[in-house]
């Protein structure tokens, strides 16, 4: 009996000692929680709480105004309302930076949705960063907010010819030499490079025989190799850094380093991470960059004879509108008046006139028949 008592105290004990073990700490207050659960009831009630509140604020940040007209931008987040909405969001165990960041992207990307960034929608999100205090947090380089706006509105000012002048934030120097006149648009370091070479291998050779003639003298019959079977092959050059200018691209790497003009580059292949170049010369093979945004790349080179540098004398605004606008626009209104849906005798009309200030941009681009577009006239609509 003595032996059994010890046997069931024993298995009472591990028992015990297992269940401990299986409480775990709860995922928003940190304290333990009933055996088998993850969180406190009551605290998960809280964090759901405190997001709806923040992202309630978050739209409510964004109506203040409207990013088509950015009056009401300059309307500031006072101290009283940025530690009520903090407080809010450290009782209910959320990472406010993190969520607004988050919720930030999100916006962003919606704003990306047609390829193009304008300047009220820059504005407007450089405005919510500087009032939330988000300028600092590595959250923002974690989700390339910032290097988005950077390429957005790189592209922005190329399509609409504006001049153009550095965004990037530099430190040590670069591994180029740069023309006179020349200048840095955006660069990427670790880049990997790859080449398209042609490797040729024989199929169907003989190595032929050699027959002894004589004392040290021997025949060898001809060779015959077979006939020569040729493919193509991706190889890895080396990784390093790739930078765009008003008039080269230039990669350089501990094993390679060159530029290429633009107007020497006759096909661009745009990939997700990455972008595939060819430059003109029969001797000429592909030429592959990857870990970079390769829609960005493409666009800018396919654009660069837009390029307007910021020292440029520059007159008033070109009145032109890019190919590629042109083009959005009429997929966008299905290639008819956006009034009476004519097809015929199609013109890209300002919405906000140009001479009022309308910008060549997407948003600001619509078709409309030659009839309608006189009886629009000056007027914005």
């Amino acid at each position: 009996m003595e032996i059994q008592f010890i046997i069931v105290l024993a298995l009472i004990i591990l028992v015990f000692l297992f269940i401990k073990k299986q409480k775990t700490k709860c995922l928003y207050c940190e304290k333990k929680c009933k055996i088998f659960t993850k969180y406190h009831q009551e605290c998960k009630s809280k964090h759901e709480d405190s997001l709806n509140i923040i992202k309630a604020e978050f739209s409510n940040y964004f109506e203040r105004f409207n990013v088509d007209d950015v009056d009401d931008v300059s309307v500031k987040i006072n101290d009283v309302d940025f530690k009520r909405i903090k407080n809010i969001a450290e009782d209910g165990y959320v990472n406010f930076s993190l969520e607004l960041t988050l919720l930030l992207s999100e916006k962003l990307n919606q704003f990306l949705e047609d390829s193009v960034l304008s300047e009220n929608e820059e504005t407007s999100i450089t405005h919510f960063i500087e009032q939330f205090k988000l300028e600092q947090e590595k959250h923002l380089d974690n989700f390339e907010i910032n290097h988005k706006i950077v390429r957005a509105s790189i592209l922005r000012n190329l399509f609409e010819e504006k001049p153009m002048k550095t965004r990037i934030n530099l430190s040590g120097n670069l591994p180029f030499k740069f023309l006179k006149n020349e200048f840095l648009v955006y660069l990427n370091h670790g880049v990997e490079y790859f080449e398209k070479r042609i490797r040729t291998t024989y199929e169907g050779g003989s190595d032929g025989i050699s027959v002894k003639v004589m004392k040290g003298v021997y025949y060898r019959k001809s060779r015959f190799r077979g006939h020569p079977v040729q493919t193509l092959k991706t190889i890895p050059i080396g990784t390093g850094t790739i930078a765009i200018t008003n008039k080269h691209v230039y990669f350089s790497s501990t094993n390679k380093n060159f530029r290429v003009r633009y107007d020497r580059i006759v096909s661009i292949t745009p990939f997700d991470d990455g972008i595939g170049l060819q430059k003109e010369g029969t001797s000429s093979q592909p030429q592959i960059f990857k870990n970079l945004d390769g829609w960005f790349y493409y666009n800018f080179i396919k654009n660069s004879d837009k390029f307007v540098l910021e020292t440029e004398k520059v007159s008033v605004s070109s009145r032109k509108i890019s190919q590629v606008v042109k083009d959005k626009v009429w997929n966008r209104d299905a290639g008819k008046c956006v009034e009476c849906d004519s097809s015929e005798k199609l013109e890209f009309d300002h919405i906000i006139p140009f001479s009022k200030g309308g910008a060549n941009t997407y948003r600001n681009i619509q078709l409309l028949c030659e009839e309608c577009n006189r009886r629009k006239s000056n007027n914005i609509g």
